[in-house]
């Protein structure tokens, strides 16, 4: 007979191994994508997406790594406690680690129009031309280009 809660540990395990893995393909792949270079299309997402703590993330997906190869030896020996309470201590610090990771994101969300001038004076000109273009309004409105281009002037 199966053991319904060693089941569910094993199934809540592996969605845990889950997490971790889709952070570290989110953390890589977006820093892969910052660095490829800028194009017109993603140059807005590549500004905002080169403050975020991918760094931090990445150290969090590692930890998951960790943390779900401690619950093996938990499984293998049901009788010893302590890997058991080391993994349990493991998935808390990765969830407290995970939850400031997304209050710093959340900060940092809220800051983005306190903080729009500051990164616009950091960028290139080519940034700034491409972020231009990107924002540009039809050309069926002057009066509005003009207006723009003056306040991103």
């Amino acid at each position: 007979m199966v053991d319904k809660l060693l089941l569910t540990y094993l199934l809540v395990d592996v969605l845990f191994l889950g997490s971790g893995a889709l952070l570290a393909y989110v953390a890589i792949s977006t820093q892969r994508e910052i660095n490829h270079g800028p194009t017109i299309d993603t140059v807005a997402r590549d500004v905002l997406l080169d403050h975020a703590p991918l760094s931090a993330t990445l150290a969090n997906a590692v930890m998951i790594f960790l943390t779900f190869v401690i619950s093996l030896p938990a499984l293998a020996m049901p009788t010893n406690r302590a890997w058991l309470r080391l993994h349990g201590f493991l998935v808390v610090f990765s969830a407290l680690f995970t939850l400031v990771i997304g209050l710093v994101v959340w900060h940092m969300t809220l800051q983005t129009r306190a903080n729009l001038s500051v990164m616009w004076d950091a960028q290139p000109a080519q940034i700034q031309s491409f972020l231009q273009q990107k924002v540009r309004p039809p050309k069926r409105f002057p009066g509005i280009q003009r207006v723009l281009g003056l306040m991103l002037v």
